[in-house]
C-alpha cells in the first residue's frame, strides 16, 4: 500500500532523525543511549571523543574526501598489502557496535568482525566478492548505524557537507580567530544544529501535520513551567516504528531497486550523487503507516516494538487517549473504517478498552489529508514542544550572535526547506574543490 501524501524521503528522514535520539540500549530497554537531544550525533558522534576523530583537524572541517567531484564522508577501512580489509587507526575510537561508551576507548585496530556479522545478518546469502565490494564503500559517521541505507547516509552527507561549507565562510568572515579550528569546527557544529531543529520544525513536523502550524521560536521555552531536560520517553521511541513507509524497491531512474541493494550499499549513492538519491527519493510515494504492512526484513522490529510494550506493561490505548486530553472510544468500529480489521481485533482484545497503545496507534484510521491517527498526531506534535524547543542550544545563553555569529543567524533564517539545504550543497562543476579547500584523497 502507498500513500499520495508524503514521499520515500520523509522515511528517510524520520529513520535518520530518529535513529539519533530514541537509541535503546541492548542491555536494558529501559534505558535510552543517546544524549536526549537533538545533537547531530549521525557526523558528529555522540561523545567528544568521536567527534575528535572524525575532524580534520584543519579549518574546523570533518574529514571528506572528493569521488567524480563531489564531496563524501571519508571510508571507514583500508584494505592492506595482503588485500585484507580493516577499520582505519584514526577510527579507532569510534563506537562501531552501537555499545554504551562513556569513556574513551580504542576498538582493536583490524578487527573486521562488527561489520562483518553486521553486513552478513542483514544479507545472509550475499556472495563474498559483494560482501567486500560493500565494506570498501563503509563510511566512517557518527552512529554505528550510519551505512544502513543510502537515505541515511545522503542526509548524513547534506549535514556533513553543510558544516564544511560553513567553516568556509566562517573563516572568510573571521580570519583572526585564534584556536582557529576550534573555534570554526564548534561554531558551525551550532549553526549545523540549529539548522536541523530549524528544519525539523518547520518542514518535517509541518508536513506531517499538512499545515504550517509551527515556527521555530527561542523566545518562550524558558520562561514556562514546565521547561526542563529532556528525556526522551519509552513511548516516543515506540510510536515512532513507521515501517509501513519503508518500500520493498527505490525506483531509481525509472527502474525498481531492491532493499537489499539500497540498504548498507553506498555505492548506490557514489554511483547516482546527492542529487539524485535526493531527487528520486522525493519522486517516490512512501508506503502507508498501518497495521500489516511491513517490509519482510523489518518484521523482527516489528515483533520487537510490540513485546517492548509489553514488557514494560504500557498503559492502553484508550488510557493514552485520555491521558493526552482526547476522548476515549467505545468501540473498533470508532478507531477504524476497516470491518475486517475491526472484527480482528474484537476478536483478540475483546473490548476498545482492552487494545495495547502500539496496535491502537497503528490501527487508528488517519484523518483526511494527514498521515496518522488523531493520538498519533497528537503525540508526535507534543514531542515537537517537549523534546525540540527545550534543546539547549535554543536558549538565550545560546542562540546569540556571540555563540552563533551574525552569519550563523541569518543562515539560520534563510534556510526554511530541507531542499534548500540540499540545494546549496550540490556541486557546480569543480567549484565545489575551490569552495571547500579540499584535497581530493586516495
Amino acid at each position: 500500500m502507498k500513500t499520495d501524501r508524503s514521499s520515500v524521503l520523509f522515511m528517510f528522514f524520520a529513520q535518520w532523525f530518529t535513529d539519533s535520539v530514541l537509541r535503546g540500549d541492548p542491555s536494558d530497554r529501559r534505558k535510552n543511549t543517546s544524549n536526549h537531544d537533538v545533537d547531530l550525533c549521525q557526523i558528529y558522534g555522540l561523545y567528544e571523543h568521536e567527534a575528535c576523530c572524525l575532524r580534520s583537524k584543519e579549518g574546523g572541517r570533518l574529514r571528506s574526501q572528493i569521488i567524480d567531484g563531489e564531496e563524501y564522508p571519508d571510508y571507514l577501512g583500508v584494505r592492506n598489502s595482503n588485500g585484507e580489509w580493516h577499520v582505519k587507526k584514526e577510527y579507532s575510537c569510534l563506537d562501531l557496535e552501537g555499545k554504551v561508551v562513556r569513556d574513551k576507548g580504542l576498538y582493536p585496530h583490524g578487527d573486521t568482525t562488527w561489520v562483518r556479522n553486521a553486513l552478513q545478518g542483514s544479507f545472509p546469502n550475499l556472495p563474498q566478492d559483494q560482501l567486500d565490494k560493500r565494506l570498501d564503500k563503509l563510511y566512517a559517521t557518527g552512529l554505528e548505524r550510519g551505512n544502513s541505507s543510502v537515505g541515511y547516509a545522503a542526509l548524513s552527507l547534506v549535514f556533513l557537507r553543510e558544516h564544511n561549507r560553513i567553516c568556509h565562510e566562517l573563516s572568510v568572515r573571521y580570519p583572526d580567530w585564534e584556536d582557529a579550528d576550534e573555534r570554526l569546527f564548534q561554531t558551525a557544529r551550532l549553526i549545523n544544529i540549529c539548522l536541523l531543529l530549524k528544519l525539523t520544525i518547520e518542514d518535517y513536523i509541518n508536513h506531517i501535520t499538512g499545515e504550517p502550524l509551527f515556527r521555530l521560536d527561542t523566545n518562550f521555552a524558558e520562561t514556562q513551567h514546565w521547561y526542563r531536560t529532556n528525556w526522551m520517553a519509552l513511548e516516543f521511541n515506540l510510536l515512532y516504528r513507521w515501517h509501513g513507509l519503508v518500500p520493498d524497491q527505490l525506483i531509481v531512474d525509472e527502474n525498481p531497486v531492491d532493499a537489499s541493494l539500497y540498504r548498507w550499499n553506498n555505492a548506490l549513492l557514489e554511483e547516482k550523487g546527492l542529487a539524485g538519491i535526493i531527487s528520486t527519493a522525493s519522486a517516490q510515494p512512501a508506503g502507508c503507516i498501518s497495521l500489516g504492512n511491513n517490509p519482510d526484513f523489518l518484521m523482527g522490529s516489528e515483533y520487537q516494538t510490540i513485546k517492548m510494550g509489553r514488557d514494560f506493561r504500557l498503559q492502553s490505548y484508550n488510557n493514552y487517549r485520555q491521558n493526552f486530553g482526547l476522548k476515549k472510544l467505545r468501540s473498533f468500529a470508532e478507531l477504524t473504517k476497516e470491518i475486517a480489521l475491526q472484527e480482528q481485533l474484537k476478536s483478540l482484545y475483546g473490548s476498545i478498552d482492552n487494545l495495547e497503545l502500539v496496535i491502537g496507534l497503528f490501527a487508528e484510521d488517519s484523518q483526511p489529508g494527514l498521515l496518522f491517527g488523531t493520538l498519533m498526531l497528537t503525540m508526535v506534535a507534543y514531542d515537537a514542544f517537549t523534546q525540540i524547543y527545550t534543546n539547549p542550544v535554543l536558549s538565550a545563553a545560546i542562540y546569540n550572535s556571540e555563540s552563533l555569529t551574525s552569519y550563523g543567524l541569518e543562515l539560520i533564517k534563510e534556510t526554511t526547506s530541507i531542499e534548500c539545504l540540499v540545494r546549496r550543497n550540490l556541486p557546480v562543476g569543480s567549484s565545489l574543490l575551490a569552495r571547500l579547500g579540499v584535497t581530493p584523497q586516495g
